[in-house]
């Protein structure tokens, strides 16, 4: 009775799993591949003049294409083709005129090669294609603008003829085209079918298509590649469920969270996230369990994956590169940041196959956009399943967050601290990311380098709960794939208090975070160097900059030193604002290019420059210090007592 009772309990937990992830089912949608055409070359020399249509294809096929040329610039025009009705300021595709005779079109036809390239992911089904469309993103339907006949080719594999002899009409344009870029008004059906899609492989893709056309430089107008298929949709989890709903989020019971401290309450960003995971078959953790919003919480809690409440989001990157080691799944990046509201964007990226992360409801709220339905988008809410489009949001975001399949470079930057703190980072070549403090500007000079606020969340459990406060949060700067080097940051403060995470993931998606607590004056500022490489196993290294004056109150002549003296060299530690001299280990301190240390092993406390505070006087022997006759600069270094690296540097005037 009992093994039945213990079975029944597993039976039950396994079906409020079932349910509560809705699997990933399959509906008919698009997806549209990233297209990039070129062209064969204008020299006349580079094309085939055939009597009869189709004789020169494989000759076309052939041409030398012109990496420089793409198809759809302002072309080439000719006003001897069809006379004067081509206005000389409409762009086409290609145009030119040849003539036997110079006179008159005669017996000749012309062939021109046309080049596209596209790249399909691994997690596109192609076995799930069902119509391959070439056609017009001017026109609607499925329209193949075209002068006049046109031979299409997928991988060098022939597809399809379309012309004016295989059911192409005349639009009645009067021989000009009603579109820049396109051709002069003949167009068909550009739905290729099925067929098409077993040819397509995983990787880059080739269309090659040979136009002809009596008289003229075979055309064709621009032209978009959508995929039609019954694709995979996003699977479906609830932060509510009772399977974890209830658990706690991060570690919120020893966090003040404006959402609360449940996943029920707090795990919108979350449950997205493991949404997406399962979307790209990362069906299992690294710790060999179901992926889950529970499990993606644990393992993130256990894995560095939260900074001050808030998803780091590299990490479910990270979580996915884990779990390909032991399952050989889908390996995914953290491509970054998008802007509120821009569609441009989150189109292209559904019509990839990439379902986005959206920031809602003011910033305090997650979603997935998983298609693009009519005039909106359908998401999955992790509150409510009910919920299936944006238009529950008046459609619109203030944020995105960017994932894509991966096999490649991991590496980021990503440090955070609590609003209403600001960063400025800058990298060895003087560019800069984040929030100048002086000028109040936002800069991302540094390459594919983002600066944001992660909102505060709002209590999800409860229907129409009031919105966090407006500018909480955390600061948060980002820097995807950033060059190795040291950076220097400066951390402003608008209140007292701050806490600053900082976080370096490298090549393979492990990370290394340092975290630091202070007291910063309101206005005042810290400035940190950042040490950061890229390599696997590689660590981040974050020093805090002090002041130090070397020989402090030596009057007429500052700084001065004789390397050949016998004796020492104060050195003072100030404190500042910002910084408490006295907190500092002299065991650990170092001075000079050789390390000197204090001779005393110990310290003397004085307020050395008057301003009030007492500061930390040091002592080392001048021939230990290793400083060179042609140095204008010395440094120290060391650790306060609990472990904060620092690095102070003063000028120097070697006297001889």
């Amino acid at each position: 009775m009992k093994s039945a009772r213990i079975l029944f309990s597993f039976l039950f937990a396994f079906l409020l799993l079932f349910l509560s992830t809705k699997p990933a089912s399959a509906e008919i949608n698009i997806f549209k591949p990233e297209i990039s055409w070129q062209r064969s070359t204008e020299a006349s020399d580079q094309v085939v003049k055939e009597t009869t249509i189709g004789s020169g294809v494989q000759e076309a096929l052939a041409l030398p294409l012109d990496p420089n040329q793409v198809v759809f610039d302002n072309g080439v025009y000719n006003s001897h083709a069809n006379g004067s009705s081509i206005p000389p300021h409409i762009s086409y595709a290609s145009w030119s005129q040849y003539s036997s005779n110079g006179t008159s079109c005669g017996p000749i036809f012309d062939l021109r090669h046309f080049q596209a390239k596209f790249n399909l992911e691994n997690n596109i089904d192609i076995s799930r294609i069902e119509n391959f469309v070439l056609r017009s993103p001017y026109y609607q339907g499925s329209t193949f603008p075209i002068n006049d006949n046109a031979y299409i080719y997928l991988n060098g594999n022939f597809v399809k003829r379309l012309g004016t002899s295989h059911g192409a009409t005349n639009i009645g344009m009067g021989g000009t085209a009603p579109y820049a870029n396109e051709t002069d008004g003949w167009i068909d059906n550009g739905d290729l079918g099925g067929a098409p899609a077993q040819f397509l492989h995983s990787g880059q893709n080739v269309i090659d298509v040979v136009a002809g056309e009596w008289c003229l430089w075979g055309g064709m107008g621009k032209l978009e590649l959508v995929l039609e298929g019954q694709f995979p949709t996003v699977p479906y989890f609830s932060q509510k469920d009772p399977l974890w709903g209830t658990q706690e989020y991060d570690h919120a019971n020893s966090l003040s969270l404006s959402c609360g401290k449940t996943i029920a309450q707090c795990g919108c960003a979350l449950t997205s996230a493991a949404m997406l995971l399962k979307y790209y078959g990362v069906d299992r953790s690294p710790d060999s369990l179901p992926t889950t919003p529970e499990n993606l919480n644990n393992w993130l809690k256990n894995n560095k994956g939260y900074t001050f409440g808030s998803v780091r989001w590299p990490s479910i990157a990270s979580y996915s590169i884990t779990a390909n080691e032991k399952f050989g799944t889908q390996k995914i990046r953290f491509v970054g940041f998008g802007q509120s509201n821009d569609f441009t964007t989150l189109n292209t990226e559904l019509a990839s196959n990439r379902p986005v992360i959206l920031s809602v409801k003011n910033e305090s709220h997650f979603v997935v956009a998983t298609g693009i339905q009519g005039i909106t988008y359908s998401i999955n809410d992790p509150i409510s399943q009910s919920i299936t489009t944006l238009q529950g949001y008046n459609n619109v975001f203030q944020g995105m967050r960017l994932y894509a399949p991966t096999s490649t470079d991991l590496s980021t930057i990503y440090i955070s601290t609590p609003a209403p703190t600001e960063i400025l980072i800058t990298d060895s070549s003087g560019r800069r990311a984040g929030k100048d403090p002086i000028s109040g500007i936002i800069y991302t000079e540094i390459p594919n380098s983002f600066y944001f606020l992660e909102p505060a969340l709002v209590d999800d459990s409860i229907e129409n709960a009031p919105l966090p406060p407006s500018g909480s949060g955390i600061i948060t700067l980002a820097i995807i794939n950033p060059e190795s080097g040291v950076f220097n940051i400066q951390v402003s403060n608008l209140g007292t208090n701050v806490a600053i995470d900082f976080a370096g993931y490298d090549q393979d998606g492990e990370i290394s975070t340092k975290e630091f607590s202070q007291t910063i004056p309101q206005g005042g500022t810290q400035e940190y160097t950042f040490n950061y490489s890229p390599e696997q196993g590689s660590q981040i290294q974050v020093t805090q900059i002090v002041e130090i004056d070397v020989k402090p109150g030596s009057g007429s002549d500052p700084n001065s030193l004789n390397l050949k003296s016998n004796g020492v060299i104060p050195v003072a530690i100030l404190t500042t604002p910002s910084f408490d001299a006295t907190q500092v280990d002299v065991s650990t301190v170092r001075f000079g290019p050789n390390q000197a240390k204090e001779i005393h092993n110990k310290g003397h406390l004085e307020d050395i420059d008057g301003d009030g505070d007492i500061d930390l006087v040091l002592h080392f022997k001048t021939k230990e210090t290793g400083i060179q006759s042609i140095d204008t600069e010395a440094c120290l270094t060391g650790t306060t007592s609990n472990g904060i690296p620092i690095q102070g540097c003063d000028t120097i005037k070697i006297i001889h």
